[in-house]
């Protein structure tokens, strides 16, 4: 096994558990991402880490919601930001792959309490898929043990990270409902990569819970 970032050969231990097992993709010590885990107090509503568990002022600001909460995994810091740029702009598919263990385990713990939750992955507009190739929120939701379920389609609106706090807030919604497709019994958790303003997730969930799904919940790499 190799390296994903600098190609170098990794020695893997090898057991009768581990025979047919052998996990293909990996970090050595010096390329492991130091991702860190969202632990204690969070904000109810959005999960940002807040030291007394109280509702941020973002989410104390937002008029109206359609999502339940949202729950992620890692802070948003330089180690994410790194990873979801090799992922995303460097076009490295299985950057996400050796978290696999760690985001059911997150989002177990959040949502195992759930009965025949489905997913839903934020998709990309047709221009970034033909760009990038694959969805990210979709890898990501490949790596849960869930069923997931593709529901929405997107308006091209350009890169995200390229506009300021004010314009993604001020973004009309570019999500619609996929056509053709029956929407799941029970409860729907929206996957993503990232939860910052919360413009996305909230614009996806509405068009949802218009559409006449009653309970939606959201679960994002970082926040």
């Amino acid at each position: 096994m190799k390296c994903l970032i600098c190609l170098t050969d990794m020695n893997q231990a090898i057991s009768w558990q581990s025979l047919g097992k052998r996990q293909r993709y990996g970090y050595c010590a010096d390329c492991e991402p130091k991702l860190k885990l969202i632990t204690g107090p969070v904000c109810p509503d959005c999960g940002r880490h807040v030291s007394t568990g109280a509702m941020c002022h973002d989410c104390k600001e937002r008029r109206g919601k359609s999502l339940s909460y949202n729950r992620s995994l890692y802070h948003y810091d330089g180690a994410s930001k790194a990873l979801l740029t090799l992922c995303k702009y460097r076009y490295h598919y299985h950057a996400l792959t050796p978290l696999k263990r760690e985001i059911n385990q997150g989002f177990l713990q959040h949502y195992g309490k759930l009965k025949q939750a489905t997913l839903v992955p934020v998709p990309v507009s047709t221009k970034r898929m033909e760009e990038r190739l694959f969805n990210q929120a979709a890898l990501i939701a490949s790596l849960i043990n869930r069923p997931a379920l593709s529901l929405l389609d997107k308006h091209h609106t350009g890169k995200q990270a390229l506009k300021t706090r004010q314009e993604r807030l001020d973004l009309a919604n570019p999500f619609y409902l996929t056509e053709g497709k029956s929407l799941p019994k029970g409860p729907i958790v929206l996957i993503d990569d990232v939860y910052t303003t919360g413009t996305t997730i909230h614009h996806a969930a509405n068009v949802l819970k218009t559409a006449g799904i009653s309970e939606i919940y959201s679960f994002t790499l970082a926040r």
